[in-house]
């Protein structure tokens, strides 16, 4: 299969929510390896998603068909489980699944897609913000201080057993609108891109999935790189 830059930008809300087929993932997957701003863009449609997947935001009527039309049927048809969320990586993909909300992913997807907007975002923050705590209490969740090489404390991050992670953020120093904060883990001997967040990041979703031993926060370009050349700016061991 293949298509011009258009068509594979065209894409990458869709292949957010899985709802391409295999010849349109391997595709966008190769697009994403050489151009951080489109792994950007579909980490914000993914952070969407999980910002919605824990407002319990109903899904406004017809929406799915909606939807299955801006795809251009390309949308399976709704399920009892939400649609893989890949964050994506230089070197590998990273696939993990959220819970079985449905209707969080109509409307996910209709944003992604430019079908409704998401108008109440101080809500949907609340709502990752309570999600993260949830993961911060639960027993098997790893809770990883990101510290500078002065020790300085600059954030943390949660992981939970089921792969949602949380990045707070909002100790770290902003950096210029020009640059931004990126999360990468480091899985045996591979480093993977886990979010770009942003110069001054919140309270920051991502989903993972893997036995990672420690987290590194860099500062780059804005919409990330695929490999960093700077120092780490924060780090902490996974333990």
């Amino acid at each position: 299969m293949s298509a011009d830059r258009d068509d594979i930008e065209e894409l990458l809300g869709a292949y957010a929510l899985d709802a391409v087929d295999d010849d349109e993932r391997t595709l966008v997957e190769r697009y994403l390896e050489h151009h951080p701003r489109a792994r950007d863009e579909v980490r914000q449609h993914q952070e969407v998603a999980t910002m919605l997947a824990y407002s319990g935001t109903p899904a406004p009527d017809h929406l799915w068909d909606r939807i299955v039309g801006q795809l251009e049927e390309r949308a399976p048809a709704p399920g009892p489980e939400l649609a893989r969320v890949l964050p994506m990586s230089g070197r590998r993909r990273i696939t993990s699944r959220l819970g079985p909300l449905f209707a969080a992913a109509s409307v996910a997807a209709a944003v992604t897609l430019g079908v409704v907007a998401l108008t109440d975002r101080s809500s949907a923050r609340s709502s990752i913000e309570q999600a993260a705590e949830v993961a911060r209490s639960a027993r098997d969740s790893k809770v990883v201080a990101l510290a500078a090489a002065d020790r300085t404390v600059g954030g943390e991050v949660i992981i939970d057993v089921d792969g949602h992670g949380y990045l707070l953020g909002n100790d770290l120093p902003a950096v210029g609108s020009d640059r931004t904060y990126q999360l990468w883990g480091v899985v045996g001997d591979e480093v993977i891109s886990l979010g770009v967040f942003g110069n001054h990041p919140e309270t920051e979703a991502f989903t993972v999935e893997g036995d990672l031993t420690k987290l590194v926060l860099t500062v780059e370009q804005s919409g990330g790189v695929a490999v960093s050349q700077q120092d780490p700016a924060y780090a902490g061991d996974i333990v």
